[in-house]
């Protein structure tokens, strides 16, 4: 899957991301708990079906990462709203393994 000489991997990490962060912003605190567990058994629905059939439908692995940014996004402002500051931590930590790998 290319899209505009984009790799497929960098088009699924932009759509997830994007997902997240309109998660974040457009999704009010009191639907955050539904929104995340329907993200959460859409995904594994979607992550079954790809696995066993073996798709590589480039529709269905948007979807995909669409459905696990909605979850992510979800998933991080709930958890921002228990921990204060505790996504920044893990975002920082996060790209400092990824750099360091790299």
């Amino acid at each position: 899957m290319r899209t505009r000489g984009c790799p497929a991997g960098v088009t699924l990490l932009a759509a997830a991301v994007t997902a997240a962060a309109a998660t974040w912003i457009l999704v009010p605190a009191s639907a955050m708990m539904p929104l995340w567990i329907a993200a959460m058994l859409i995904g594994l629905l979607l992550g079954l079906v790809i696995s066993f059939a073996q798709v590589t439908n480039p529709v269905i692995l948007l979807a995909y990462a669409v459905v696990e940014g909605v979850f992510l996004g979800a998933a991080s402002k709930a958890f921002e709203t228990r921990w204060n500051g505790i996504v920044l931590q893990a975002v920082i930590a996060t790209l400092g393994v990824f750099l360091t790998m790299a």
